[in-house]
């Protein structure tokens, strides 16, 4: 019931989709993820609200783009949370925040607002990924920036990070999500740790520049990639080019608009995250231009 619901959903909110040609295989790069699973902000619906982040959200996106990518969090009691922000604030101004907070109160928060009423935590789409046999890739943003009221300074904890790190490679580990997962973070200590725990879990660092000193970094740490920022200027199609013969992987983040998602497409990164509904269509449209050029013609 659930998986109909939200292919209804998908389908009404996004269209329908269409499947990339297996002769074009080693040409549909690169693959559109949908950011914060199907984009950013909250969609109304009826008298509904779809959120960002939400098990809606998530389950939408896996419908309708070749992955998502969703920010997580973990509870006082362990548990991991797809959240993005600081902190969860209802319409009195309460705030809590999801890493000193059990998860008795995240759920109480969260049955007040409505932004807050799909708030999942990550096995669920783990469940239900495994459950319907999708092929689907998950990027999962591991968050470690918060307020004062979270932690002094706002960056997490080292005991905070390295648990988050611990409960992830067991959550991957027991749904059997390891060929379909990766996790990304500016946080090296979560990389390092999941790295110690599991060398079969792909690592990205996330940067928002310094390509080269990026580049260096992951070398040196044995990650398999790159998560990086669109909005860096410097940022080329040689540069990605280098990093990907020399066996790295690279997502790029968060281009929308037709003109911006050309652009980053142009770079050929491996990942496009987006909160564009119609990149699937558009990205697909010029991979088929590109084939089509690269294909030689057949004499009459």
């Amino acid at each position: 019931m659930v998986f109909r619901y939200s292919l209804i959903l998908s389908l009404f909110i996004f269209g329908a989709c269409t499947s990339v040609p297996p002769a074009q295989e080693e040409l549909a790069l690169p693959h559109v993820l949908g950011h914060r699973g199907s984009g950013s902000g909250c969609r109304v619906m009826g008298q509904d609200s779809i959120c960002e982040n939400s098990y809606p959200a998530v389950i939408m996106g896996l419908d309708h783009y070749q992955g998502v990518e969703v920010d997580i969090q973990m509870s006082a009691d362990g548990t991991l949370w797809m959240y993005h922000d600081a902190l969860m604030i209802d319409q009195d101004s309460n705030q809590l925040c999801i890493p000193q907070s059990g998860d008795f109160e995240i759920r109480q928060m969260a049955s007040r607002v409505r932004a807050y009423k799909y708030l999942a935590p990550l096995d669920t789409i783990f469940d239900y990924h495994r459950k319907y046999g999708l092929l689907q890739s998950i990027s999962l943003d591991v968050k470690g920036y918060f307020s004062e009221a979270c932690f002094p300074g706002q960056n997490a904890d080292q005991k905070y990070l390295l648990g988050l790190a611990d409960s992830l490679v067991q959550l991957i580990h027991r749904y059997e999500m390891t060929p379909f997962v990766m996790v990304e973070t500016d946080y090296q200590d979560v990389l390092d740790r999941i790295r110690s725990r599991s060398d079969s879990i792909p690592c990205y660092l996330l940067a928002y520049g310094h390509w080269e000193k990026a580049k260096q970094i992951i070398q040196e740490k044995g990650y398999q990639g790159l998560s990086y920022s669109f909005s860096d200027p410097e940022l080329t199609p040689e540069k990605v080019e280098a990093v990907r013969k020399a066996g790295w992987k690279v997502q790029i983040w968060t281009p929308n608009g037709r003109e911006a998602l050309y652009q980053a497409w142009s770079l050929q990164p491996d990942y496009i995250q987006t909160d564009d509904s119609k990149a699937v269509r558009w990205i697909q449209q010029w991979n088929d231009s590109l084939y089509s050029l690269r294909t030689p013609k057949t004499p009459s």
